[in-house]
């Protein structure tokens, strides 16, 4: 009897664990469109960046606190930057050094369109470009130049929302 409920639990885990397997391929890729920034950046710069970013759900990433006044410092430059940027829209803004190593980004601002990926995403998983542009000219690029078709349609979504 004992042999027969532990191969009915089998059974029941395995089946619970490859219906979740499928629920994860069925399932959307997450997007995430990333605006990798720095403080020494220009502040008009920064405000541009922040508008653009509100109006399309990216994301603005510094690497790290690059003021003396740690967080505090680098608060109160956000909530600076967001009431001249963008009234009362929501600006998302995170410190996410990993994020600068998992893109090997080296300079700001860098734009990056991403599939939600494992530690180490490969070259089909997004796209990137740096240079000193608007997020506008970045997508327009991404979508012009990708060589992956699906990251080439995610940056023209992304481009649509201008």
């Amino acid at each position: 009897m004992q042999k027969i409920i532990i191969t009915i639990a089998f059974i029941f885990f395995t089946a619970q664990a490859s219906a979740q397997a499928l629920a994860d391929v069925l399932k959307p890729p997450v997007w995430h469109t990333y605006i990798f920034v720095t403080t020494k950046m220009p502040r008009a710069n920064l405000i541009t960046l922040a508008r653009e970013a509100s109006r399309t759900k990216a994301v603005l990433v510094f690497n790290g606190f690059e003021e003396e006044g740690g967080v505090a410092a680098l608060q109160k430059k956000i909530a600076e930057i967001n009431v001249l940027c963008c009234d009362k829209r929501e600006v998302s803004w995170i410190i996410h050094p990993k994020l600068f190593e998992r893109y090997r980004v080296k300079s700001a601002p860098t734009f990056v369109i991403a599939q939600e990926q494992g530690e180490t995403p490969s070259t089909e998983d997004f796209v990137m470009v740096s240079g000193d542009m608007t997020l506008a000219n970045a997508l327009k690029f991404m979508a012009q130049e990708s060589k992956v078709a699906v990251l080439k349609k995610r940056a023209g979504d992304v481009y649509g929302l201008f």
